[in-house]
């Protein structure tokens, strides 16, 4: 069964994150472990990568083949993850977040890509929920 991509209506940016409102309960700050996150090749090009966040939330790949990539985020299943806050850097140095709630990078011949990211609850998540103002 293919992940749900997470919704972008309620996306908010920040220098560098992705902010995005879903339906489930969490501590703010809390790692979410078990987020799908692939990167696939510019225009609508094939998966190069793929990583599932850890229990800190933390993920990693590396791209070899040179060109321009989207990384995005999806949940394992409908409705499984809380409001949450995503950061990716490639190569140490951090992406700005699309109003889609993807990350577009370059890889150049010969520079190999070592993206590394987190994802965490909101801080006032339960607030801006569904129903909640």
């Amino acid at each position: 069964m293919q992940p749900k991509s997470l919704p972008s209506a309620a996306l908010a940016l920040a220098a560098g994150a992705a902010l995005v409102l879903c339906s489930s309960a969490a501590l703010a700050g809390d790692p979410i472990p078990g987020i799908n996150v692939g990167s696939g090749g510019n225009p609508g090009g094939q998966i190069a990568a793929v990583a599932t966040t850890d229990k800190a939330g933390r993920f990693s790949m590396r791209i070899m083949e040179p060109g321009s990539y989207t990384v995005r985020f999806t949940c394992p299943a409908k409705g499984a993850c809380p409001a949450f806050r995503a950061t990716v850097s490639a190569n140490g140095a951090p992406l700005m977040a699309k109003a889609d709630m993807s990350f577009d990078y370059v890889v150049r011949p010969g520079v190999p890509v070592m993206l590394t990211g987190s994802v965490a609850t909101l801080a006032d998540h339960a607030a801006a929920a569904p129903g909640r103002r």
